[in-house]
């Protein structure tokens, strides 16, 4: 009996603290400092830029319905500007902004082009007529419309695709690698 005692005595004397490590990292020394992790990237939201485009485009015509319904000259200028800027509000969220400035300027040209082709067909020096003799009137009037329109459609729908082409280009990250025999960096993304 004294034997498995003696013994179970030695093992417990013996036995010190675990020092436990996960595989093929080295034991680190309290005095060195730790490895810095590579910053993680978060993703954009497809829905969030889609619904900034249609949302801030739609509150941009109700503004000015509200504006003209009050008389509110403030009001109504606030919706032209979201009316304006709001189809690109989810370029500009994904970071895209030259694209949303380009694009506001197409659709400013297109109503420029619109209220031109309008007051050269209906307002003349001796009055407003009830038909147009200028012949390029309409035309700029549809040039106008289907510019401003499909900037603006092209934009709303085209959010969450800028959202995908953002994301894909923060997808490069970068991590430490480190065994027992080296040590290294890891670069893993699309290209």
């Amino acid at each position: 009996m004294r034997r498995p005692a003696l013994a179970l005595f030695f093992i417990s004397a013996m036995v010190t603290t675990a020092v436990a490590q996960p595989s093929l990292t080295p034991i680190s020394d309290p005095e060195t400092p730790p490895i810095p992790v590579a910053p993680v990237v978060s993703e954009k939201s497809e829905v969030v830029a889609t619904g900034l485009a249609f949302g801030t485009t739609l509150g941009g015509f109700g503004l000015i319905a509200l504006g003209a319904s009050l008389h509110s000259g403030v009001v109504g200028t606030l919706g032209g500007a979201a009316m304006f800027v709001g189809p690109s509000a989810g370029h500009i969220y994904a970071g895209e902004n030259g694209h949303a400035v380009g694009m506001t300027l197409l659709r400013g040209a297109g109503a420029a082009t619109f209220l031109y082709g309008l007051m050269t067909d209906t307002i003349v020096a001796d009055g407003p007529r009830e038909y147009s003799q200028h012949p390029s009137a309409r035309p700029l009037m549809v040039l106008g419309a289907a510019v401003f329109l499909g900037g603006t459609l092209y934009d709303m729908f085209d959010a969450h695709r800028a959202v995908r082409r953002a994301n894909a280009e923060n997808a490069v990250v970068v991590a430490p690698m480190i065994s027992a025999q080296s040590a290294g960096v890891a670069v893993a993304g699309s290209f």
